[in-house]
């Protein structure tokens, strides 16, 4: 249970429970990287000098999304690190220069909740 990409995973779903962010808009920081998935609702933000993250709710599947941020992000000269499933949710992890994006992707009943963190 200690491998790396569990920890991404287990990282994004404590991410998206977490009660102190805020839902004061997409973080400019991580607009910069990861432009916002399509017609997803901003669940809560948050934005500090070393990270930037996002909960988002869309109405497309986990492979719908994982194909989204699989294409932006290798367009953008990011290299896919880690890609884990734990029953139907899936986590991402993706690397350039000195900084990584985590992507956690969990199925719902309306969709999916997708978690990103940018660290730089």
């Amino acid at each position: 249970m200690s491998s790396p990409r569990i920890r991404v995973l287990l990282f994004c779903l404590l991410l998206s429970a977490a009660t102190t962010l805020t839902a004061a808009g997409y973080p400019a920081a991580l607009a910069h990287e990861v432009p916002p998935y399509p017609q997803a609702k901003l669940d809560s933000a948050s934005e500090n000098a070393r990270s930037a993250s996002v909960v988002l709710n869309a109405h497309d599947t986990t492979d719908q999304a994982v194909r989204y941020y699989r294409d932006k992000l290798a367009g953008q000269g990011w290299k896919q690190t880690a890609d884990a499933a734990v029953g139907t949710a899936r986590a991402l992890e993706f690397s350039r220069d000195n900084s990584s994006i985590a992507i956690s992707i969990m199925p719902t009943s309306a969709g999916t909740t997708i978690a990103l963190t940018l660290s730089r």
